[in-house]
């Protein structure tokens, strides 16, 4: 049975990583459509910017991505966002 404490790393969670956290909170789901359960975040909201919004976005998910691996994220999981963010901005 797995632990509820069960992270796809191989150090324990810290506090230096809080602001990971804190940043896939506000990218993802930081702001709520009154009346309904429906979150988003400033993602979509930069994706709106023609090439400004998707560099930022960019930025800040590959700067996640290697304080991740940085930290004993199984190489597997690092690929995985990597596939994960080439995907998302269809990179030739």
């Amino acid at each position: 049975m797995a632990n509820k404490e069960t992270r796809y790393t191989r150090t324990p969670y810290s506090e230096s990583m809080k602001w990971v956290n804190h940043m896939v909170h506000l990218m993802d789901n930081q702001f709520r459509l009154p009346g309904t359960n429906f979150r988003f975040g400033l993602d979509p909201l930069l994706g709106l910017l023609p090439v400004a919004g998707d560099l930022a976005s960019f930025a800040m998910s590959a700067t996640i991505v290697m304080t991740m691996a940085r930290h004993g994220a199984s190489s597997k999981l690092v690929v995985l966002m990597l596939l994960n963010i080439l995907c998302l901005y269809d990179v030739p």
